[in-house]
């Protein structure tokens, strides 16, 4: 997933320019883009365990499927 990779080094990008950029319109941009992608992470890391648990939940019925098919 490049969502965990990328979003982790934008997310950094834009605290460090926080700290070292002084200009008020660039402190609101970094700061909205730092609160934007830090709500991204959480929702797309919430889809992710989602779907891996509807995934496992698949494989099980299949498994069962095919056991009771056999019979």
């Amino acid at each position: 997933m490049a969502v965990f990779k990328i979003v982790p080094i934008v997310i950094i990008i834009a605290a460090l320019l926080i700290l070292y950029v002084n200009t008020p319109t660039w402190r609101a941009i970094c700061i909205t883009t730092l609160s934007m992608l830090m709500v991204i992470l959480f929702i797309d890391g919430n889809a992710l365990s989602r779907i891996e648990n509807y995934h496992k939940a698949l494989k099980l019925l299949d498994m069962k499927n095919k056991t009771t098919n056999k019979m």
